[in-house]
């Protein structure tokens, strides 16, 4: 599980997957903006009201980013992998 918060962090949070594991928790990234929409599926996506969106790797590291232009488009508030 990922969660944005207020100051840009995005969290990490793994639970016990009943093989004995102990639950943890660490910050991933800090993304420029709140990361409204969040999304974790071969990568991280991270959006907010930037217009850009991020790609992390599940060790935090950016991977690609793509910037659009602030014309109609506002901000990002929600992300999906398939």
């Amino acid at each position: 599980v990922i969660s944005g918060h207020m100051d840009g962090s995005i969290y990490r949070f793994y639970f016990d997957d009943g093989t004995g594991s102990s639950p943890s928790q660490a910050k991933l990234a800090h993304h420029p903006v709140v990361p409204y929409a969040l999304a974790w599926g071969e990568a991280i996506a991270a959006a907010g009201n930037d217009c850009k969106i991020v790609f992390y790797d599940r060790f935090g590291s950016q991977l690609q980013h793509f910037a659009y232009p602030m014309g109609d488009e506002k901000e990002f508030t929600c992300a999906q992998f398939n």
